[in-house]
C-alpha cells in the first residue's frame, strides 16, 4: 500500500468524524432547546401556583382580587353549590387553580407514558371531587390552560364515569 492510499484513506476517515461530530452537535442543540422549553414551562406553572397560593391564603389580597377580577358571580355559583361562604368559595377558587397548573406543568413536561398514565389517575381521583368538580366545570381560569391540556383532563375525566 502507498502512501497516497494510505492518506486518502484517513481523509475519509476525517470526513467521516466531522459529519458524526456535526450530527452528534445537532442532536446536543435540539436537547438542549427541548429542555430549556421545557424549563420554561415548569417556572411559568409555578409563576401561576406561586401567585394562587398567594390569592388562596393571604385575605386582603384575595379579597381586592376578587372584587378587582368580575368573576363574583360565578364564585357564587361555586359557593352555592358546595354550600360554602363567600370567602371559602374564593380560597377554593384560588386552591383549584394551583392545582390544575400543578397538574399542566406535569402534563406540558417532559413525560413518559407511565407518566401520563399517573396524571390520568390523579385527575381523574381529585377532580371528580364536588370542589375540583365545580371549580373545573364553572370558573373561567380553566380556559387560561393549553386548550390541548383541556381536552386531556376532560378526557381523563370521561374515562372515568364509564
Amino acid at each position: 500500500m502507498n502512501w497516497e492510499a494510505i492518506g486518502a484513506i484517513g481523509d475519509i476517515l476525517g470526513a467521516i468524524a466531522v459529519i458524526a461530530t456535526l450530527g452528534y452537535l445537532a442532536v446536543q442543540i435540539k436537547v438542549a432547546h427541548t429542555v430549556g422549553s421545557d424549563t420554561n414551562r415548569q417556572q411559568r406553572g409555578a409563576g401561576v401556583r406561586e401567585i394562587s397560593l398567594a390569592l388562596a391564603t393571604h385575605d386582603e389580597l384575595r379579597n381586592a382580587w376578587v372584587k378587582a377580577e368580575g368573576f363574583g358571580s360565578i364564585n357564587e355559583q361555586i359557593a352555592t353549590q358546595l354550600k360554602l361562604s363567600q370567602d371559602e368559595a374564593n380560597r377554593l377558587v384560588y386552591a383549584c387553580n394551583y392545582m390544575f397548573w400543578l397538574h399542566w406543568a406535569q402534563w406540558a413536561s417532559l413525560k413518559t407514558d407511565d407518566d401520563l398514565a399517573e396524571l390520568r389517575h390523579i385527575i381523574q381521583a381529585f377532580y371528580c371531587s364536588p370542589p375540583m368538580s365545580a371549580v373545573w366545570k364553572l370558573h373561567p381560569y380553566v380556559q387560561l390552560l393549553d386548550q390541548k391540556f383541556v381536552h386531556f383532563v376532560n378526557e381523563a375525566l370521561q374515562a372515568s364515569k364509564v
